[in-house]
């Protein structure tokens, strides 16, 4: 799918970039916290059926912590950088009782204060693209995708999962600890919230993008539904 570049973007991926122990260990921790009963902690697995998600939370082991900064200051320098949050979320077409994700083009709210990004791409059997700013990146197994998102206009290609499509990744945000701390301190509220992405919402490039994004998934229902009538 093409669409309109409208700004230079600050991005990169890195292929390979854990160990195979690295990885496992990874691995590991996930599947330790996704046998947590839902609710009883904050590690314990969350179901979103409408974005066919599982997401989950862990404690990162401070060897990956390091070497994920060492990369993050590749592409901002900042002594004061630390990794603010992180978390895996597991996209499975069984999950979403065919619903699908829908992630059009946005700005990062919550972690408004990110200066870099990091999708590691654990595991998927499908192509699905990162599009920043216009531009899509498509990650193989074990390749990280380095960006701003906070600052660069970023989204999933729209996709309806098959009851198989499986992607698997891990984001982490890296921020300036004094930028983070008022809102470790203080989360922000839903009128603050609320007002923050109608303000993105009007961003002449956000608009285009979004239309775009809702073209496009639109015509890709129309096509999936088109042949479901013909193979009743």
């Amino acid at each position: 799918m093409g669409y309109n570049l409208n700004m230079d973007t600050n991005c990169g991926i890195v292929k390979n970039f854990f160990t195979k122990e690295e990885e496992q260990k990874l691995k590991a921790l996930v599947e330790a916290n996704r046998l947590l009963a839902p609710g009883t902690s904050r590690y314990a697995p969350m179901t979103i059926e409408s974005m066919s998600r599982v997401q989950v939370e862990f404690e990162a082991p401070e060897d990956i912590v390091e070497k994920l900064k060492s990369l993050a200051l590749e592409y901002v320098d900042d002594p004061d950088l630390e990794l603010t949050h992180y978390q895996y979320l597991d996209y499975y077409g069984k999950y979403g009782n065919g619903s699908s994700p829908n992630l059009p083009p946005h700005l990062d709210v919550e972690n408004y204060y990110t200066k870099v990004s990091i999708d590691y791409q654990m595991s998927s059997n499908i192509d699905w693209a990162v599009v920043v700013e216009g531009q899509e990146f498509f990650l193989k197994d074990n390749e990280v995708l380095v960006f701003e998102a906070a600052d660069r206009i970023h989204w999933r290609s729209p996709i309806i999962l098959k009851e198989n499509d499986r992607c698997e990744v891990i984001v982490f945000h890296f921020s300036n600890k004094y930028d983070h701390r008022p809102y470790a301190e203080q989360q922000m509220g839903q009128e603050e919230r609320k007002s923050i992405i109608e303000k993105h919402n009007n961003m002449p490039r956000m608009i285009e993008y979004r239309k775009q994004f809702f073209e496009q998934l639109d015509k890709l229902k129309r096509e999936t539904n088109g042949a479901r009538e013909n193979n009743a």
